[in-house]
């Protein structure tokens, strides 16, 4: 469960840092379009914030560990959602999305199995 916790900090952190010190490049990188407006560069910042805070919980957590999972798990399935309803909906591109689906999928999976192993215990 700490490899999760730790590993889940790391990705999330470090997006959430390019999200905040460099949104445009962040979102050409991921998604192939560019993004100038005022307002969706704020609020990639405001989803950095988000993501950092998110990693920071997951790297400082040693209570009440079950919710904390339970509000991971949330997380990725929403973000795996979220991701292939752009893709049909929005006709979003770009290679990000595939990595953002199979890497949020791969860890609501492990999330759940650690869920299920905690509850065993």
């Amino acid at each position: 469960m700490n490899l999760f916790l730790k590993i889940t900090a790391i990705f999330e952190g470090l997006t959430g840092l390019f999200l905040i010190i460099a949104p445009q490049i962040f979102i050409q990188i991921l998604f192939l379009s560019k993004v100038e407006e005022a307002s969706a560069i704020f609020i990639a910042r405001i989803a950095g914030s988000a993501l950092f805070s998110l990693a920071l919980l997951c790297w400082y957590t040693k209570d009440s560990i079950r919710l904390l999972l339970k509000i991971l798990l949330f997380y990725n399935t929403a973000a795996v959602i979220i991701a292939i309803y752009s893709i049909f909906n929005f006709s979003l591109k770009g290679i990000g999305v595939e990595v953002i689906i199979c890497f949020h999928l791969l860890f609501a999976l492990w999330n759940m199995l650690v869920l299920k192993k905690q509850r065993i215990n």
